[in-house]
């Protein structure tokens, strides 16, 4: 922390306090999961990006874990402190009752997780291609 003090012509002055840069962090508008097709959907929106490097997504079938990291590598971020980005990411984890986690990770590698949010996956039922004919009278 500093002081800066600006001396004016007009005999006055003005003194600014500096202190730490403002810290990391993403404004996370929306982080949804929906099933369909056999697959889960993840979807977020961020409405600004400050120092984000990138997120990750985990995967478990209970909140309280043990959570199953999905990207390989990391999401790389495409928003900046003026505006975000959307984003997503197709899982394929089976039939079941899911949980996710986003997890923003800044320069420094401090990271935030968001969630969980739920999606659960049936079995695609198929309708036969013969269907009887009920004799009628």
């Amino acid at each position: 922390i500093g002081i800066h003090v600006q001396g004016f012509d007009s005999g006055g002055s003005e003194s600014f306090i500096c202190g730490p840069e403002p810290p990391t962090a993403i404004e996370l508008l929306s982080f949804v999961a929906f099933a369909g097709g056999g697959n889960v959907g993840l979807g977020w929106e961020t409405g600004t990006e400050v120092d984000n490097a990138g997120f990750n997504l985990y995967r478990a079938s209970s909140t309280d874990g043990p959570w199953t990291q999905l990207n390989d590598a990391l999401i790389a971020a495409q928003g900046d402190a003026v505006s975000g980005a959307s984003y997503s990411f197709v899982d394929s984890p089976g039939n079941g009752t899911f949980y996710y986690l986003l997890e923003d990770v800044d320069y420094n590698g401090v990271t935030t997780l968001h969630g969980p949010v739920e999606a659960t996956v049936a079995t695609l039922l198929i309708r036969p291609s013969f269907r009887p004919v009920v004799p009628t009278r």
